[in-house]
């Protein structure tokens, strides 16, 4: 068996396509954790607002 017939490509090894996986979930709840803080932080500030205006 020749060498070249042995080794498997960067693209197809489970480490990879794993790798891919766990970042494109880490990278999707990131972005959904950090929204609903900017839109929690939001709504309180509109809050403080309205308080301090009547």
């Amino acid at each position: 068996m020749n060498l070249k017939q042995r080794t498997i490509s960067f693209d197809k090894s489970i480490g990879t396509k794993l790798l891919r996986v766990v970042f494109s979930i880490y990278f999707v709840v990131t972005v959904i954790v950090t929204l609903g803080q900017l839109f929690y932080e939001y709504r309180n500030v509109k809050n403080l607002v309205f308080k301090d205006l009547t």
